[in-house]
């Protein structure tokens, strides 16, 4: 079995968020795979932080966990993900790439 942490940075993007859950939910995940989705919320508005907080709800049969960091800037929210990965390998994708 490998495991993989799939590291997804936002920022006030809840519905590229929801987008990029569907996607990555209808995707054919190997069996052989223990992927969990890693949400780097990058302080966004009280709304947003929310509205990605439903869309993970939404997709409850991923497994996810949500983070929220604080300090503005991209690297800030990756760094928070990367410390919070257990995985044997870590990818990124950005929130708008969510027709692949």
């Amino acid at each position: 079995m490998v495991s993989l942490d799939l590291v997804i940075a936002t920022y006030n993007r809840p519905e590229f968020i929801a987008l990029t859950l569907n996607s990555i939910a209808q995707a054919s995940i190997p069996a052989d795979l223990k992927l969990r989705v890693v949400v780097a919320d990058n302080n966004s508005s009280s709304r947003n932080q929310a509205a990605n907080k439903a869309a993970l709800a939404k997709y409850a049969s991923l497994d996810s966990i949500y983070l929220l960091e604080s300090c503005q800037g991209k690297s800030w929210a990756l760094n928070t993900a990367l410390s919070h990965c257990q995985a044997e390998y870590v990818a990124f994708i950005d929130d708008d790439g969510y027709r692949f």
